[in-house]
């Protein structure tokens, strides 16, 4: 066995050689640095070759890994705020499962601007728990953006830090009630809502509808499509008010692309976008896509992957509108079972028959979705329910079957879901399908201290396959199929050392072609979970309202837990600009993954051509554009998408858009934001100046008293952060605290941690408001002695 492999830093070729052993396997560790190989294996005159590239990851560490978690009470902020923050010190190993809390650790953490200055600094120790907190007041007098908390040996936090005015209210689309068809009006309704729940009245929306062209999913791989439409259309557009209820209605036409025929199956995306602009100036916007298309339902069909000849098998139908509504019908299910070809067909050499992609035509199909419908087994009748579901239960022999659903439409027009299925019989020698390779199994999610069962088949007369278990690309287990079988049920009793998961590979090489399937058999995380409850939790409060709040945590067999946790309670609008979120620790914990190269995710095969020509600089090509946009694409992958950056730093960029669009750049709304002066308000204004009137008396009226009016004092965004609570011997944690004197949604996030790794997560919701409140609706921009005049709703 003769191997080349391509060097990555200067053109070459490393050689290698090695041997097989009895069962045909090689193994190639040391490939220097190359990634492109050449592979010849020869005995006698016989040779095969074949091209690729050593893809895929490598072992994780045996290494420690130190790390800190971090956790923040939101994710924006004003300059000048308080920023709230809690670390929890873990050190892990994923290759000898340890998994544990770091306590009394001496810990650093730097509050960096977003050009990197230290912007503030802290000394911290962890307690027994590993967990530490603290505050840092977010830079003032430095250039906005994203601001970095750095742990100091390992472990970070991203906040944001704006200028910005907190949002009012938010807008939304509604799906339309009735199922949108094209060639007909369709209507869906804009709604304004204040996080306090009150209807937002009186807002003027700017709506439009564009219209894209897309065709089904089945159709975008075929050489012979069309060519995808990529541009929209604008095909409405208007403005409107919304009503006492904060609601307005908007209405179009569905019309469809007439340069796409309706023979292609084509489905047309309509999205409607609406900004809606209350009295006060202050814009939200909301989207939603109405997919139409010309039959005005489609539908799905759905069963297990294990089917077993002899039990009944549970046949799934959906039923909805191009948009996922769900939608009832009636309709008919038929069962056939497929013609399948006199002999199982060899997979030609990697699709390229002709050189184009196709298979030869005069071979028999080795996808059974390509083999012809038979004996009708079964005709059954399928109504669906209000959300568009519907279940069916069947006995089936062994073997290969096509399920058709028919089903029609409001205009009548015929709607049609076929799926292929494979019902089994695990205990017999023979697979019953003339299908080249085929694997499966009843659950790929197995607990410890039961078994793993996988099943591989072959309609071959003669085959064998060799099923490895591998966690880490470490092998725990090989085995072969039985000779003289072609079907086999591979066991494999599961502990909990193997938590994490189990990667299960199958090799199988018949008539010179070679299949591969891999796929990760998952030992859940379950002894590593906290289940997190809400014991009292109001909805609605008073604004500086005393509350209590509990929660209870148990362990994964609903045992009180005895565990640390890290509480938020903030301004919900404030998602609008940057949604938070807490992470448990579940992601420290070892993930089994593929280590195969990428098309040996799923069942597949790989023929053995013969080449003539080896190019050292094959694969090579493709790195030259990468290069040249390598920030980019570090910084798209990183999740952030930068619109520009300033003085080195890390900026999201927002755009401006209309006056208080999003409360950001408010300094660019424009004066004529402030609310509209009536005719006589400007009149008394004119009086005053003159000095008829005094100043704040209108007409001679009597001064109000205002030293009995209780000014709102607290309109802090962050309610609580508390970062160290602790649960007692009944699982009970107990938050006291009091709520700040905005009138908004508070959102609510926990996360709860012990000495042993386990975690949970826990949110909520809460409104502060009042039966009956008072909104004024002043002028956003004030000159020194203006006098004001603005109305109150």
């Amino acid at each position: 066995m003769n191997a080349w492999f391509t060097k990555r830093v200067v053109p070459g070729t490393i050689q290698r050689k090695t041997k097989t052993d009895g069962s045909g396997r090689f193994e190639i560790g040391d490939q220097g640095d190359g990634r492109n190989y050449l592979l010849v294996a020869n005995r006698g005159l016989d040779r095969a070759v074949t091209r690729s590239w050593t893809g895929g990851r490598g072992r994780p560490d045996n290494d420690d890994q130190v790390t800190a978690v971090m956790f923040t009470d939101r994710a924006i902020y004003r300059p000048g705020q308080t920023v709230h923050f809690k670390g929890i010190w873990t050190r892990t190993n994923r290759i000898s499962a340890k998994y544990e809390m770091i306590a009394n650790k001496e810990t650093t953490v730097v509050l960096r601007d977003p050009n990197g200055k230290e912007a503030g600094k802290l000394e911290l120790k962890s307690n027994e728990r590993g967990s530490f907190s603290g505050t840092f007041t977010a830079p003032e007098g430095a250039v906005l953006g994203m601001c970095r908390l750095e742990v100091e040996g390992g472990g970070r936090a991203m906040v944001r830090v704006e200028e910005y005015k907190r949002p009012k209210f938010f807008a939304e689309v509604n799906a339309p009630k009735e199922p949108a068809a094209l060639g007909k009006e369709v209507v869906v309704k804009v709604r304004g809502e204040s996080y306090t729940g009150a209807p937002v009245d009186g807002a003027k929306v700017a709506w439009r509808v564009t219209r894209m062209t897309r065709l089904p999913l089945w159709m975008r791989w075929c050489w012979w499509a069309p060519p995808l439409r990529g541009d929209s259309e604008e095909i409405a557009h208007g403005v409107a008010e919304t009503a006492a209820d904060g609601s307005v209605m908007i209405r179009f036409m569905a019309k469809p692309d007439l340069s796409v025929g309706e023979d292609v199956e084509p489905v047309f995306d309509f999205l409607v976008t609406a900004d809606l602009t209350d009295g006060t100036g202050e814009t939200r916007s909301a989207t939603r896509t109405v997919s139409v298309a010309y039959t005005a339902l489609k539908a799905e069909l759905a069963a297990d992957e294990w089917l077993e000849a002899g039990k009944e098998s549970e046949l799934r139908v959906s039923t909805m509108s191009h948009d996922n509504e769900g939608r009832p019908a009636k309709g008919v299910l038929k069962i056939h079972r497929l013609k399948e070809p006199a002999k199982c067909p060899r997979p030609d050499g990697g699709g390229y028959w002709r050189g184009r992609g196709e298979e030869d035509p005069g071979a028999p199909a080795t996808d059974s979705d390509k083999w012809e419908p038979g004996e009708l087994v079964a005709e059954l009748p399928v109504e669906t329910d209000d959300k568009g579901k519907a279940a069916l239960k069947r006995m089936l022999e062994a073997g290969a079957y096509r399920l058709i659903f028919e089903t029609k439409d409001a205009n009548g027009k015929a709607v049609k879901a076929i799926r292929g299925i494979q019902v089994l019989a695990p205990d017999a020698a023979d697979f019953p399908t003339m299908l080249p390779f085929f694997t499966s199994s009843p659950a790929w999610s197995v607990e410890p201290g039961k078994e793993a069962v996988f099943l591989w088949g072959s309609g071959h007369e003669k085959a064998r396959a060799c099923i490895e278990w591998r966690i880490n690309g470490e092998l725990i287990k090989r085995e072969w199929s039985a000779e003289g079988r072609t079907q086999q049920v591979f066991r494999m009793p599961v502990e909990e050392k193997h938590r994490g998961g189990i990667s299960v590979v199958v090799w199988q090489v018949t008539m010179n072609r070679l299949h591969q399937f891999q796929r990760v058999l998952e030992v859940p995380w379950t002894n590593k979970q906290l289940k997190l409850r809400w014991e009292h939790l109001v909805s609605k409060l008073e604004p500086g309202a005393k509350e209590t709040w509990t929660a209870v945590i148990e362990g994964a067999g609903g045992e009180a837990a005895a565990a640390e946790m890290v509480a938020t309670l903030y301004d919900a609008s404030l998602d609008a600009f940057a949604p938070h979120a807490f992470q448990s620790l579940a992601g420290l914990l070892r993930q089994e993954y593929e280590y195969q190269r990428p098309w040996q995710f799923s069942s597949g095969l790989r023929g053995f051509d013969r080449r003539v020509a080896f190019d050292h600089m094959a694969g090579f090509y493709l790195q030259e554009p990468f290069r040249r946009f390598i920030d980019e694409l570090m910084i798209f992958d990183g999740g952030m998408r930068l619109a520009e950056g300033r003085g080195g730093g890390f900026h999201t960029r927002f755009s401006r858009r209309s006056a208080g669009d999003a409360g950001l750049d408010a300094d660019a709304a424009p004066m004529a934001a402030a609310a509209p002066m009536e005719k006589g308000a400007a009149n008394r204004m004119e009086a005053e100046a003159l000095g008829d009137v005094p100043r704040g008396q209108g007409g001679g009226a009597a001064p109000v008293d205002v030293s009995q009016v209780a000014t709102r004092a607290n309109l802090q965004e962050t309610a609580f952060f508390f970062p160290d609570l602790t649960s007692g011997e009944d699982g009970t944690v107990r938050m006291t605290f009091t709520m700040p004197e905005a009138l908004t949604k508070w959102r609510f996030l926990g996360m709860s941690h012990d000495k042993e790794l386990r975690s949970g997560l826990l949110e909520g919701e809460t409104v502060t408001a009042k039966d009956l409140m008072v909104q004024p609706n002043p002028p956003r921009f004030l000159r020194e002695g203006d006098a004001l005049w603005f109305t109150v709703k």
